[in-house]
């Protein structure tokens, strides 16, 4: 936010109040957030809780839910600059600029909080910019007081969280034996399924609409022959993306050294 406010005051001219006032614009702000987060995290915790041990659930929610909203995002982005491109506007031009800022009045409490900094109408901003912070940190802590240690236990204690099937040893080799762990790792942890399949399900969604993007400014600035270019282009970064947990056959130093401990093999041949 540091940049943003400075860069906001060298723009708008502001007095040395308002560059006296951007810690408290800050601390505010950072309050309005983190206490939203909260707000949202505590009914989060408990569904997970709920759906702890539905692995094939969980991963068919977040790979549906990633798709929607990634393919509502882009179709908003190509929405728009189409319409700049058939008005003949830029996002910068007056008339966008313009209705950005009649509608950022209305972006409560942040926009009080500005008028705090900026020392204007404080019979409103300060009650605003203050009491908002105020009354949602209080229903976080209300919040967190009486179901944060609830459903911490549940999430430890729920019933039917350890596997209760009978399986015997087999016999396998190093590569077999770290090929299975992996793989049921993969449905045993809500980050490494959302990392791993999640998004690799949802990648070709992701591809076609980023690629349909790309292609469509593209084509109109160099030409159709850079569609293939840029849908490889996109393809790699969503590899990387999705490659990023495959860190530790480079590299096995810090967070990443108890996997020299877990992998089933010596470790003069890891």
């Amino acid at each position: 936010l540091l940049p943003l406010m400075l860069v906001y005051g060298e723009v708008t001219k502001q007095t040395l109040s308002y560059y006296i006032m951007i810690p408290v614009g800050i601390i505010l702000s950072y309050a309005v957030v983190f206490g939203v987060s909260i707000l949202f995290a505590i009914p989060f915790m408990r569904i997970k809780t709920l759906v702890k041990d539905k692995y094939i659930f969980t991963l068919v929610v977040s790979t549906v839910t990633i798709a929607v909203l990634f393919a509502v995002y882009m179709v908003a982005v190509q929405s728009l600059m189409e319409f700049m491109q058939t008005k003949a506007v830029s996002f910068f031009s007056d008339g966008i600029m313009g209705k950005i800022f009649v509608a950022s009045d209305y972006f409560y409490p942040f926009a009080q909080i500005t008028e705090l900094m900026e020392l204007k109408n404080l019979a409103v901003a300060i009650p605003v910019a203050v009491g908002v912070p105020a009354v949602i940190l209080l229903v976080d802590f209300l919040m967190v007081k009486k179901y944060y240690l609830k459903i911490m236990l549940r999430n430890l204690e729920i019933e039917g969280s350890s596997f209760t099937k009978y399986t015997h040893d087999a016999v396998r080799p190093h590569f077999g034996s770290l090929l299975k762990k992996d793989f049921l790792e993969i449905f045993r942890s809500f980050n490494y399924s959302f990392q791993y399949l999640a998004m690799s399900l949802s990648a070709p969604v992701m591809t076609y609409f980023s690629t349909r993007l790309a292609v469509a400014i593209g084509a109109q600035t160099i030409g159709a022959m850079i569609a293939p270019a840029l849908g490889i282009m996109v393809i790699l970064l969503f590899v990387a993306i999705l490659v990023s947990f495959a860190a530790t056959t480079v590299s096995r130093e810090g967070d990443t050294f108890y996997m020299t401990k877990l992998c089933p093999v010596p470790y003069n041949v890891q």
